[in-house]
């Protein structure tokens, strides 16, 4: 039988507490039935979820790792993921911490098809962090936002992304604002040289999902914002497995910060932010970083980074960005942190320059020793 496993950690009052519960969850996460009301035995032997252990990491904590048929996701992102973490997403004390999907089961699922390598050659920069920097706030028009993007890729910048909340606000609707500002950033790389990425937000409907990443394609944008706590995951898949629609992607947290802040519930923070994103197919994660406004701890965001740059993950490697509060001061603990692997993200911090964002970008650039 070819499936994959799931590691949970699972709050329990004894060894055999713990046993009874992941028994639990893979009969949640599966046939939801008691074996009373199976009328087939395959069911039982080959959809049912099995244990395969269970072993104690720590006061009333115990590792649960489970095993499911592949057959039972029908090769379906969305299904995958209900069977990971559904119906126990509910339960108090189930949290999912790891997944290990062999090559035969991965098959079914595109990806991420730039990954940290082919970022860097999108934007020509082969070593070294890259920067991003976010237009914003929102009640600017796209002659405001589009002359704040040309400033941006005069400092150098690599990567414009659209503040998440842009969506088709009268004062900046999404045709309009793409348009007007992959324009500037067109411009500006025609008189420097560079190669920056301008992602607008795909934050809409979704039924005009497909629309605006089309359009965004044919406005010249260089990649896509995606938030998949608001479109779903699957937004990201269905984007990484279209041949039209063939920019890197952004994976943007709103609206998913409760999941890995659960306690004991929830998704491991390695999870929502480096293995989900590569599993559906992300080329950078976004997520909240140690010294900005959200209280993540250092050792918790550099795992996370790692898991993104792990080779041995699902996947290619993606990049990491930490941002979220991210000031000119904490450019040099950023850079010693997290390395070269990533992209940092300004996004309040770069635009405090207002009329001297050009400079400071270039002040930034410094800062980070690039």
């Amino acid at each position: 039988m070819h499936g994959f496993t799931a590691t949970y950690q699972i709050q329990a009052s004894s060894l055999e507490d713990a046993k009874n519960w992941a028994a639990s969850v893979a009969r949640e996460e599966t046939i939801e039935c008691i074996d009373e009301g199976v009328p087939h035995a395959f069911i039982l032997d080959e959809v049912l979820g099995k244990v395969v252990t269970v072993s104690e990491r720590g006061p009333s904590g115990y590792n649960a790792v489970i095993f499911y048929n592949r057959e039972i996701t029908g090769n379906e992102l969305p299904q995958l993921l209900n069977i990971l973490y559904g119906n126990s997403s509910m339960h108090v004390g189930v949290k999912l911490v790891d997944i290990s999907i062999p090559e035969d089961t991965l098959k079914a699922f595109p990806g991420p098809r730039y990954g940290a390598k082919g970022v860097r050659e999108k934007t020509k920069r082969q070593t070294g962090p890259l920067l991003c920097t976010v237009l914003k706030p929102v009640g600017l028009t796209p002659k405001e936002l589009a002359e704040l993007a040309y400033q941006c890729v005069l400092g150098g910048v690599d990567i414009i992304k659209d503040d998440h909340s842009f969506g088709m606000q009268k004062w900046a609707p999404f045709e309009k604002r793409v348009e007007t500002i992959a324009a500037a950033v067109a411009k500006g790389n025609a008189e420097t040289g560079n190669s920056t990425l301008y992602a607008p937000s795909m934050n809409c409907s979704l039924d005009k999902f497909e629309e605006h990443a089309r359009f965004a394609v044919q406005a010249g944008a260089g990649a896509y914002l995606v938030m998949p706590g608001l479109t779903g995951w699957d937004s990201i898949r269905f984007l990484a497995s279209s041949k039209e629609l063939s920019l890197p992607i952004m994976a943007h947290p709103s609206g998913m910060g409760s999941i890995p802040n659960a306690g004991t519930n929830g998704l491991s923070h390695s999870m929502l932010y480096a293995i989900y994103p590569r599993l559906v197919g992300a080329d950078v994660s976004i997520y909240p970083s140690f010294g900005g406004r959200y209280g993540f701890s250092k050792e918790l965001c550099v795992q996370v980074a790692n898991d993104c740059r792990n080779p041995n993950g699902l996947f290619q490697p993606i990049l990491p960005a930490p941002g979220g509060g991210m000031t000119i001061e904490l450019a040099k603990l950023l850079r010693e942190m997290y390395g070269d692997d990533a992209v940092f993200l300004f996004g309040g911090g770069a635009m405090r320059y207002k009329d001297r964002i050009a400079s400071g970008v270039k002040e930034l650039r410094a800062a980070l020793s690039l």
